[in-house]
Formats: C-alpha cells, sequence, structure tokens
C-alpha cells in the first residue's frame, strides 16, 4: 500500500520540475523588472467553460462511452508576475475555479474546487492576440468516483493546456484539464477534460 505521505521518485521530479520554474520565473521577473513597468489593463477576469470526459470503459449498454458534461466557472488574476524566458515573454496568472461535472452512469453530480498557476505566452496578430496557456496546481473533490473512473482521493492535481484568442477584454480558448492523485494514493484511473471556454477581463 502505497503512503499518502510518500510520493513516487516520478512525482517528486515532477514537483521539483514545477518549483524551479516558479522560482526561475519570481527571479526573472526581478531582473527584468524595469522591461516591465507597465500599468496593468486588467485587473480580473471571469471565465466559463463547457466540454466532456468520457468514461473509461464502455457502459452505454456496450455501444459507447459515455462523454458527460463538465462546466467550469473561473475567476482569474492575471499578470501575478511578468518575465522573460529566453527572451519569450511570459506571464503569471492564477486561475481559481468551481467545476460541475454531470455524471449518467451513476445519475449523481460531482463537484470541484482548484487553483492552478497559469503561465500565458501571448502574441499580438493585427489587432488580435494568440495565446498557449500551460499550469499545474491542485483540485478538491466531493467524491472519489466519476463515472467508472476511481480517482483514489478527493486531494487531485490538474494539468492544464490551453490554445486561444484574445480581442481586447474578450478571449475563447479550448482547454484540456488533466485531473489525477500522481499515483499518490492506491488507484489512479485519472480523467481527461475537454472543454472550450470564454474569457471576460475587468
Amino acid at each position: 500500500m502505497r503512503s499518502l505521505t510518500q510520493p513516487s521518485s516520478e512525482t517528486r521530479s515532477f514537483l521539483n520540475l514545477f518549483y524551479a520554474l516558479i522560482f526561475c520565473a519570481f527571479s526573472s521577473s526581478l531582473v527584468h523588472a524595469d522591461d516591465h513597468q507597465q500599468t496593468l489593463t486588467h485587473n480580473y477576469a471571469v471565465q466559463l467553460a463547457w466540454g466532456q470526459s468520457r468514461s473509461r470503459w464502455e457502459l452505454n449498454g456496450g455501444v459507447e462511452n459515455m462523454k458527460p458534461d463538465s462546466w467550469r466557472i473561473s475567476v482569474i488574476k492575471p499578470q501575478v508576475l511578468q518575465f522573460e524566458v529566453f527572451s519569450v515573454p511570459l506571464q503569471l496568472d492564477v486561475d481559481f475555479s468551481v467545476y460541475h461535472w454531470n455524471d449518467p452512469w451513476l445519475q449523481r453530480h460531482m463537484s470541484a474546487v482548484s487553483a492552478i498557476p497559469m503561465f500565458r505566452y501571448f502574441r499580438p496578430v493585427g489587432e488580435f492576440e494568440i495565446f498557449a496557456g500551460l499550469g499545474i496546481g491542485f483540485a478538491v473533490l466531493d467524491r472519489e468516483q466519476w463515472m467508472d473512473r476511481q480517482l483514489g482521493s478527493r486531494l487531485q492535481f490538474e494539468d492544464k493546456l490551453e490554445l486561444g484568442l484574445r480581442y481586447q477584454q474578450h478571449q475563447v480558448a479550448m482547454n484540456i484539464s488533466h485531473i489525477s492523485n500522481a499515483n499518490l494514493a492506491d488507484v489512479n484511473h485519472g480523467v481527461n477534460v475537454y472543454q472550450v471556454s470564454y474569457t471576460l477581463y475587468f
């Protein structure tokens, strides 16, 4: 039986890499502070996302995998840090989210909250900006099972990747989130959630 207090060597290496990225981001922001003396145009943002996941096995009469709806509402604190990595300008945002997942197999719903530091890169293209984001954070679920997926614990890691387009204070994106316990519990089926999102900056 794995101990919840002793992560695997792969998990420790991944977490060490994440902490190193945070440290480099903070150090770089100090070094390049003079390059980023600008007034923040947005204090916060609200994001609404909808998408689907899928069951681990074919549960719907053996015909196809179930693809339940997944909703998410997020409050984002943008530009907590701004820095450069190999002359590439990046910004560190923090996303706070509430999830609502449908479970058609068990005929119930599941909810979760999460906090994710997101590294985002924006590139101007005419009047628009294309962007990519990557982050890892923590999620707390109200159940340990979603459909036939045993998640192993209520405390989970969430990895998030996004690609999108921003115009002034409006933003649309495609998001992929992977939620798992990083093999810290005895079972770890994990789950991928695919979503499209709209964000409004204030």
